[in-house]
């Protein structure tokens, strides 16, 4: 832990617990780069009637049965499958179910906010939607070079711009642009494969991570690097931008070192805030139990929630590289009988 921190910005996290019955989000404060409530058992927020199996390790099994949304001052509860959109009041807590119209025939792989917008995706990229004021998802109508109608296996995003993100194929391990003003799918193509070959593409990276399709969830863009979650630590994926394009560029794996079973799927990130001092960023990583923590009556299992700081640095070949410091361990409790699983967290100025 570092005294007397130069990291001054308060935030209110909250943290989106799943278990097989319903979900269930919680409130913690970050505060100089640390948690305020460590050591102590965390009391619900709200609590949304998100079933999504009765099978408690169901849940792990994608696609995802519920995505949820940070948007203004609430959280929203979106379904793969079904009519209803459950809403979190982050200032008062109070849960609200509206009924909701959802696209005929199209199961929602993936919810994301861009700038003002929610946007949903279904199984395939053609398929993309705007939630509108009526509760309604209203169809935009995309193009690109390539067949947006063959399915996707989506593993994470990450939002560029008010107008752009970035969505992960991990079937092909592959990155996708969606432009919302051009409304044109693109592929992020390797810078280096660019330079020598500009009118030439790359899908599948060999020596990439392949099996974990590049991003995990939410993943966050920052300074030209996107961070996203790893099985025992955190990724960083430099993004390069020349003109009105987008490219790949280095990845560097940070380590977590001292934590055990910390898995990627169990595990989400938020940005907190910048080091005053140093200039450093400073992210929140968070994850529930293992698969191997017990189920049954109720009791306390515990919920990790680490702040860390990033610094750019640059090699002796002049390129940036993130590395990671430590700056704070904490530990929460939630008191659940069944395996939870810490899917995403938001953080935000608190109310």
């Amino acid at each position: 832990m570092l005294e007397g921190s130069p990291i001054l910005a308060r935030k209110a996290l909250y943290i989106v617990c799943q278990v097989a019955s319903h979900s269930t989000v919680y409130k913690v404060f970050i505060a100089d780069g640390r948690l305020e409530s460590h050591g102590q058992i965390l009391r619900p927020r709200c609590i949304m009637n998100t079933f999504s199996s009765g099978d408690e390790y169901g849940m792990m099994k994608k696609p995802l049965p519920w995505h949820f949304v940070c948007c203004s001052k609430n959280i929203y509860a979106y379904g793969r499958s079904g009519d209803e959109l459950y809403t979190c009041n982050l200032h008062s807590g109070a849960l609200s179910c509206i009924p909701l119209k959802r696209p005929v025939q199209v199961s929602i792989a993936l919810v994301l906010q861009v700038g003002s917008r929610i946007i949903a995706i279904g199984d395939t990229i053609c398929d993309v939607y705007c939630f509108g004021s009526n509760q309604e998802w209203k169809h935009i109508r995309t193009h690109g070079t390539f067949n947006l109608k063959r399915e996707v296996n989506l593993s994470g995003y990450a939002v560029l711009s008010d107008d752009i993100f970035i969505v992960s194929d991990a079937d092909r391990s592959c990155l996708l642009l969606l432009d919302l003003l051009t409304r044109e799918w693109s592929y992020i193509r390797i810078f280096s494969e660019f330079s020598r070959s500009p009118h030439s593409w790359v899908e599948v990276v060999s020596g990439w991570p392949s099996e974990s399709g590049f991003l995990n969830g939410r993943s966050v863009f920052i300074e030209g690097f996107i961070y996203s979650c790893a099985d025992g630590g955190i990724a960083a994926y430099e993004i390069i931008k020349q003109g009105d394009s987008y490219y790949l560029g280095d990845h560097v794996y940070m380590k977590l070192q001292w934590c055990k079973f910390w898995e990627a799927h169990r595990m989400c990130l938020d940005y907190v805030g910048k080091d005053t001092v140093s200039g450093a960023i400073v992210l929140c990583v968070v994850q529930g139990g293992n698969y191997f923590s017990r189920s049954g009556p109720l009791c306390s299992q515990p919920v990790c929630i680490t702040t860390i700081k990033v610094k750019i640095e640059r090699t002796t070949g002049g390129k940036l590289r993130p590395a990671l410091d430590h700056v704070d361990v904490g530990t929460c409790f939630l008191e659940q009988k069944e395996v939870i699983w810490t899917s995403n967290c938001f953080a935000t100025v608190p109310f």
